[in-house]
C-alpha cells in the first residue's frame, strides 16, 4: 500500500514535471516565433501631446489663457548621491542622465541627491552644468541650468534633496556653513520646512509617503506643498513592498530577471516593470487623510532614478533600470501657461497637474475641470457648490500616435473619485465615453483615475502576454474642491 501510494505521487510528479517543461517550451517557441515589432524608445515632445486642450470649454473667465503641458521627473539621483550609479563612472553617469532627460523630452527635472553629498557641493556642480547650456539666474545667484538638447529640446534643472524631506527647486543653499547644512537637511520639523520655502523658494514635498510619517497627524503640522502618491523604488524594493505597501516580496521578481536575461531575445526591456506597477492604498489613505485636515496639497509620482539597482545591461546595451527607461516609466504633467522655472513650480504647488505611468504610453488631450453659472475651476481649485449648475468636465485622453502600438487598440476608462470631508473615498461615476459631464451633488474633493488596459503593448512581450489583458491605473489627477 505505502509502496503504491509512493509510485502515485513519483507519477504525478513527473506528470507536472513534464506538463510544466511542455509549457515552458511552448512559451520560449512562442517568444521566438513573434514578429519583431519597432519599439519607440523616446517620448513624444509636449508640445504635441495637449493640442486640443482647453479648446472644449465654454469659460465664463474674459481673457482665459490656454495651458500647454510640461512633463516634469521629481525625486532623481545624480551621480552625487552615494547610492547612484555604483558600477558607473561619474562622468559617464552624469553624461547618461543628461542624455536620458533629452531623449525622454523632459521639461522640468527636480534633483534630490541625498544631503550628505548636495551639502557639500555648490549649485553649480549640484545643475550638472556643461558646455552649451544655458545658466539661469535670479538677482545675480544661479538657480537652475537649462540643458539645450540637440534637437532644440530644452530641460530646465534644478537643485534640491530627498532625506526626511524632499524640498525641490531650490534657489540656494540654506546656509552658506558647510558644517551647519548637513545637519539641517536630515531634520523633519515645521520649522525647517517653513525655513526652505522662505529663504530658498523650494516646494516641500514629503519623499516615500509609504514609509514616512505614518501619522496624519504629524504630516499635518508640516505644512508641505505636496506629497509622493507613487514611488517605483518602493514598488520594486522587496523590504518596501511587503513592510510598507502590502504587497508580496518577491512578487514579478521572476518577470523582470525574464526581461533582463532575455534568452530568446525577445522581450522589450522597457516593459520590464510592467509587472510591478501597482499602486498601493496607502498612498491614498495619507492623501485623504491631510485632505480632510483642509490640506490641499498636491500629489506626485517619484521615479526616485539611481541607475545602480540592476548590474550589467538588456539586450539594448542599457541598464535594466537606467534613467532612460526610469524616467519614462513615471512623469508628472502639470499645466502651464509659459516654460519657465517659477510658471513650472507655481503649477506644482498649485497642484494643476496629474501623475502618468508614460511606460505604458503616451496620453494625449487629457481634461479635467469644473465649471458652474458663475465661474470655472481647474485642477487644484475650489468652485461652491451651485445646486442644479455645478459640473465636473473629463475628456478621456487618446493613446498618442508615437507610443508602441501592435495592432491592437488599448481599453481606455475613467474612474471619477470623490473624497468626502471625513477622508473618506468613493468612485461615483465609471465610464468608457470619450467625453463626461457630471452633475455634482455633494461637495468633496474629486479626482479622476484613469484606466488603460494595454492591448497595444501585447507584441512587445513574449513570456506572461496576458498581462496586457489586465488594467493598470495610467492617470492619477490631482483634485478640484466642490465647496459647500
Amino acid at each position: 500500500m505505502l509502496n503504491s501510494f509512493f509510485l502515485r505521487r513519483i507519477s504525478s510528479f513527473r506528470s507536472d514535471l513534464l506538463e510544466k517543461t511542455l509549457l515552458l517550451l511552448i512559451s520560449l517557441w512562442s517568444i521566438s516565433c513573434a514578429p519583431e515589432q519597432k519599439w519607440n524608445d523616446t517620448l513624444p515632445n509636449t508640445r504635441d501631446i495637449a493640442t486640443d486642450l482647453t479648446l472644449n470649454r465654454s469659460r465664463v473667465t474674459p481673457g482665459y489663457h490656454h495651458y500647454s503641458v510640461a512633463r516634469t521627473s521629481i525625486h532623481m539621483h545624480s551621480y552625487l548621491s552615494y547610492d547612484s550609479c555604483t558600477e558607473i563612472d561619474p562622468a559617464k553617469c552624469k553624461s547618461d542622465l543628461r542624455s536620458a532627460l533629452c531623449k525622454n523630452q523632459i521639461d522640468f527635472v527636480a534633483l534630490t541627491d541625498h544631503p550628505n553629498h548636495m551639502a557639500e557641493n555648490e549649485f553649480s556642480t549640484l545643475l550638472l552644468q556643461s558646455p552649451g547650456d544655458t545658466p539661469i539666474t535670479e538677482n545675480g545667484n544661479l538657480i537652475g541650468n537649462q540643458l539645450n538638447c540637440p534637437d532644440s529640446h530644452s530641460v530646465l534643472i534644478t537643485a534640491g534633496f530627498e532625506n526626511e524631506l524632499m524640498p525641490i527647486g531650490m534657489s540656494r543653499h540654506l546656509t552658506d556653513n558647510l558644517a551647519q547644512r548637513e545637519t539641517l537637511y536630515t531634520k523633519r520639523t515645521p520649522d525647517i520646512v517653513s525655513r526652505l520655502k522662505k529663504e530658498t523658494h523650494a516646494l516641500v514635498m514629503m519623499p516615500h509617503t509609504e514609509t514616512k510619517s505614518k501619522d496624519i497627524e504629524l504630516l499635518s503640522q508640516l505644512n508641505l506643498d505636496g506629497i509622493e502618491i507613487y514611488n517605483l523604488h518602493a514598488n520594486v524594493n522587496p523590504q518596501m513592498r511587503a513592510h510598507d505597501l502590502g504587497f508580496t516580496y518577491f512578487n514579478g521578481l521572476i518577470d523582470i530577471l525574464v526581461y533582463w536575461i532575455d534568452p530568446s531575445g525577445q522581450q522589450e526591456p522597457d516593459l520590464a516593470f510592467l509587472s510591478f506597477l501597482k499602486v498601493s492604498d496607502v498612498y491614498a489613505r495619507k492623501w485623504n487623510g491631510l485632505i480632510a485636515k483642509g490640506h490641499h496639497v498636491a500629489g506626485v509620482g517619484g521615479n526616485d532614478a539611481h541607475q545602480s539597482l540592476f548590474p550589467g545591461t538588456a539586450r539594448d546595451k542599457d541598464k535594466i533600470d537606467s534613467y532612460r527607461r526610469l524616467s519614462r516609466w513615471v512623469t508628472n504633467h502639470f499645466l502651464i501657461k509659459q516654460k519657465s522655472i517659477s510658471e513650472i513650480k507655481d503649477a506644482i504647488r498649485s497642484a494643476r497637474g496629474w501623475v502618468v505611468f508614460e511606460g505604458l504610453g503616451t496620453p494625449k488631450n487629457f481634461e479635467f475641470y469644473a465649471q458652474n453659472s458663475v465661474q470655472n475651476a481647474d485642477l487644484g481649485e475650489s468652485l461652491p457648490l451651485i445646486k442644479d449648475s455645478t459640473n465636473l468636465s473629463i475628456q478621456l485622453p487618446r493613446l498618442h500616435p508615437s507610443s508602441p502600438q501592435s495592432g491592437a487598440n488599448p481599453l481606455i476608462s475613467v474612474n471619477l473619485i470623490r473624497v468626502d470631508p471625513q477622508g473618506n473615498e468613493t468612485i461615483v461615476l465609471s465610464s468608457e465615453e470619450p467625453t463626461i459631464n457630471y452633475p455634482v451633488q455633494a461637495p468633496g474633493a474629486y479626482r479622476v483615475e484613469v484606466m488603460i488596459t494595454p492591448h497595444h503593448l501585447k507584441n512587445y512581450i513574449g513570456y506572461r502576454k496576458n498581462i496586457t489583458d489586465y488594467p493598470f491605473k495610467w492617470i492619477i489627477s490631482n483634485h478640484i474642491y466642490i465647496a459647500p
